[in-house]
């Protein structure tokens, strides 16, 4: 009689058992998550160089030499920023000489010899008279 009753418990918890499991399945089924893919690919892009692709507006500065190396002070009302010009042309290239211009920043390595904010590239360039 025990054996028939433990039997019958046996049976009766695989029963619940097969059902819960078929239950789980169904709604698995139903609801799926995202894969991480798909999640990045709705994400916007936003490009490395953007940063490169904007022109200033039209600043002012003044030529420094150090070591032979030229570097251009710009000053505004948050301070002092030293930067230094891959395309700087050889006849700008003046102690104490001040030009306006515009730039972009660029992504080359910073030069040794010369402490600098920024790596830049210019445009428009015109000495000013003093």
């Amino acid at each position: 009689m025990k054996k028939l009753v433990v039997g019958i418990m046996i049976c009766s918890v695989s029963a619940s058992f097969a059902q819960s499991d078929e239950q789980i399945r169904a709604s698995k089924s139903s609801w799926q998550v995202q894969s991480r893919a798909a999640i990045a690919v709705d994400r916007p892009v936003v490009a490395t160089s953007s940063r490169t692709a904007t022109k200033s507006s039209e600043v002012t500065g003044i030529i420094h030499l150090k070591n032979g190396t030229p570097y251009i002070d710009l000053s505004s009302s948050t301070g002092t920023r030293r930067m230094f010009a891959v395309n700087l042309p050889k006849r700008a290239a003046v102690e104490g000489q001040t030009i306006r211009f515009m730039y972009t920043l660029d992504n080359s390595a910073k030069p040794a010899n010369v402490q600098c904010d920024h790596v830049i590239r210019i445009y428009n360039v015109a000495t000013v008279k003093k």
